[in-house]
């Protein structure tokens, strides 16, 4: 089933989420995803900076009561916080394999043993993929994503089968995903964003079983689409029609006055 633009013209998914946060007597997670959902998608992930005004938004919605929200994105811990500085939200980073808040930091029991193995990878990579122009490896310890966003003079095709040639020997242990113009490198287990989530809500020992909002535009956000239960309220950014996702937004900016009205429910809801 495809899922339903958010703002079509009666407003009618809109006002079905406004109606649940109104009359809401239990927490509420907002999760959302940070290339291409809350800011556009750049030729290099360091230009993609998160305004001010976002900062605040995203502030505000978490100092609401009983709301938590956070970040769930494929770039490392140190980066993802590093690009938003908010310590009053939680991070998901690696795909799933870091969680941190204020009052909690918990990674994934794989990461001692794939560390060594990745920078050994990372070393190889490098040096088979330096005559490639516009190929970017980024080093995000547990996981190692390989960006072409920038490729020229070499089809992808043939980028694929030369990353694919020096994975053999650890594909025992790592596998390969692709998204948009990336590569990823991630262990062989089953983890993803979505098992990440409920890890999350376990570590903050919420009793109240929550409304969940998740939010992303890519593949490895459609694993949370699947797992998460059927009240959620799932949101795909962008045209992937095929998407798990119950409802869709079309750009970044869209997902801003997203979060400006609920922002503004969340208010509405306090001084009821």
């Amino acid at each position: 089933m495809k899922p339903k633009y958010l703002f079509d013209k009666r407003y009618i998914a809109w006002n079905t989420l406004q109606i649940k946060l109104l009359n809401l007597n239990r927490p509420i997670f907002i999760f959302l995803d940070y290339d291409g959902t809350i800011v556009p998608i750049q030729e290099k992930p360091k230009q993609a900076i998160l305004p001010e005004s976002t900062k605040l938004l995203l502030d505000s919605l978490a100092h609401h009561p009983n709301a938590y929200v956070g970040i769930v994105s494929g770039r490392s811990m140190k980066d993802i916080r590093r690009m938003v500085k908010l310590t009053s939200l939680f991070y998901i980073a690696n795909h799933g394999y870091e969680i941190y808040s204020r009052k909690i930091k918990w990674s994934h029991p794989i990461v001692t043993d794939i560390v060594p193995i990745l920078k050994k990878l990372r070393t190889n990579f490098e040096k088979s993929l330096k005559a490639i122009h516009g190929v970017l490896i980024e080093n995000k310890i547990i996981t190692l994503s390989i960006h072409y966003r920038q490729l020229s003079g070499t089809p992808v095709s043939t980028l694929k089968k030369i990353i694919k040639s020096k994975m053999q020997e650890y594909s025992r242990c790592l596998k390969i995903s692709s998204g948009k113009k990336v590569f990823e490198i991630k262990p062989r287990i089953n983890w993803n964003k979505g098992k990440a989530i409920f890890k999350l809500i376990e570590l903050f020992n919420v009793t109240a079983k929550p409304l969940i909002v998740y939010i992303g535009d890519d593949r490895t956000d459609e694993d949370a689409f699947r797992l998460l239960p059927k009240e959620a309220f799932t949101i795909y950014v962008g045209s992937n029609f095929s998407s798990k996702a119950k409802y869709l937004l079309n750009h970044p900016n869209e997902v801003i006055l997203f979060l400006k009205k609920l922002n503004h429910s969340l208010v509405l809801r306090k001084e009821m």
